[in-house]
């Protein structure tokens, strides 16, 4: 009898625990959301940047705060201001680690010039893995508990003329996975992706940008570089047949020719597409029914969601989504 009266202990302890996490899980996703089988972040601290507005101050002062160690990985990196914050982060005792991309496009030499500073510093430099296409990714982690995920590469260009988002977080699942994806690359190693709100290429951007598209029930703004994909554009197309709202803002087609391409693709199926003059658009923004939004370094080419190493968080915080709809508006109302 004692046993028996154990076993339904435990079968009721169970039942309680796996509700109570069912319940939570439908709290962190929203009681009437439809996009709940796409993850969602946690309820920790979220805050975006965006620039040119702030310029360099979030990436300044994330340095500035760092006591143990810094790990960067960036595509470009040549702002003198920020290479200096990062070689004083070395002088005050900082472990300071970076990721750079030995050959970024056009064969810029400006990493080699920037490694060179930083090694002579005490930092620690290495080039990115071969293995991709390129390392197009812009993140930053700050003694282990803070992380920022960027569309911006460290130039001056970022901080003055471009628009860029970028986004600090604290959530210890998402800071751990990003430090996890830079010890892989460090030891250039295998990396398996297990946080669901981190988007990583090339392990699962394709998969979940087409999941965002076709999740979407009432609207979807985009704000890219470039969308030359055929596959995202396909997604589109038929997002839009079904009735879905498509503003889509597009850099400059005299800097980038081929996304005059894309509103002839889209013409036809009642999206709408704009281009974007000032300021330069580099950034790569999805927002899905004001309920999902994605912040990263992907831009919509195969290249860049199959082949090079990318990554870019799924924010669902309403205050951050206020605001970067709200920039997204103005340049909206800009562009033509």
């Amino acid at each position: 009898m004692k046993k028996d009266a154990s076993f339904w202990k435990l079968l009721i302890l169970a039942l309680i625990v796996g509700l109570g996490s069912s319940l939570l899980f439908r709290v962190i996703e929203g009681r009437d959301s439809h996009l709940k089988e796409l993850p969602l972040t946690s309820l920790y601290p979220v805050k975006v940047f965006i620039e040119p507005t702030e310029g360099r101050t979030p990436v300044i002062e994330a340095i500035r705060s760092a006591k143990e160690s810094i790990e960067l990985m960036c595509y470009l990196f040549s702002d003198g201001i920020v290479i200096e914050e990062l070689t004083e982060a070395c002088r005050r005792g900082v472990r300071v680690r970076t990721i750079l991309e030995r050959k970024p496009y056009g064969d810029s030499p400006v990493n080699y010039q920037t490694k060179r500073v930083l090694e002579s510093a005490g930092a620690h430099v290495k080039w990115a893995n071969p293995e991709f296409a390129l390392t197009h990714a812009k993140t930053m982690i700050v003694d282990g508990n803070k992380a920022l995920i960027m569309s911006l590469n460290l130039c001056k260009s970022a901080f003055k003329k471009n628009r860029e988002h970028g986004v600090i977080v604290e959530d210890p699942k998402i800071v751990a996975e990003i430090r996890r994806i830079f010890e892989a690359d460090w030891r250039r190693q295998m990396y398996e992706p297990r946080e669901p709100n981190l988007v990583v290429s090339p392990e699962n951007s394709r998969r979940k940008t087409l999941m965002l598209i076709t999740k979407a029930k009432n609207r979807i703004w985009l704000q890219q570089l470039i969308l030359e994909d055929e596959k995202i554009k396909e997604a589109l197309l038929e997002a839009a047949k079904r009735g879905i709202e498509l503003k889509i803002l597009l850099a400059n087609p005299t800097r980038i020719e081929r996304n005059l391409g894309v509103r002839e693709y889209l013409k036809e199926s009642g999206a709408e597409v704009r281009f974007m003059y000032r300021p330069h658009l580099h950034t790569k923004f999805i927002d899905v029914d004001g309920q999902v939004c994605f912040i990263g370094s992907q831009n919509l080419s195969s290249q860049s969601l199959d082949l090079n190493r990318e990554i870019g968080i799924l924010l669902t915080d309403k205050d951050s989504i206020s605001r970067l709809e709200e920039t997204f508006l103005i340049d909206w109302k800009r562009a033509r």
